[in-house]
């Protein structure tokens, strides 16, 4: 297991990416503590995971077909799964980048 980090937004309020539920990902305000807001790399699958559901990786839904990203029970890497850290952003193989969908901070 890769060193726990978060995801934090560059908009005003800072906020991180949470893991709902074990699939939704939302902006929240920083909890000391909160697990569903630390990821983590795991090298051997190349896959973004939460540290509250370690057996769940950040993915692009519908297997890369939408603008979407959650959390689930990943069994394979496949490119919609797999991301690196790349001049400030996440990016997976096919140049899609994680974003806050619309720029609002709210």
């Amino acid at each position: 297991m890769g060193k726990p980090f978060y995801l934090i937004s560059e908009l005003p309020f800072n906020r991180m990416a949470e893991s709902i539920g074990a699939n939704n990902i939302i902006l929240k305000k920083w909890r000391r503590g909160n697990t569903a807001q630390q990821w983590f790399f795991d090298g051997v699958s190349k896959t973004i995971r939460c540290n509250k559901w370690k057996n769940y990786a950040m993915e692009i839904q519908n297997n890369g077909n939408s603008n979407n990203i959650y959390t689930t029970n990943a069994i394979n890497s496949r490119w919609w799964q797999m991301f690196k850290y790349e001049d400030g952003m996440m990016v997976n193989s096919r140049g899609k980048v994680i974003a806050v969908d619309g720029g609002f901070d709210n």
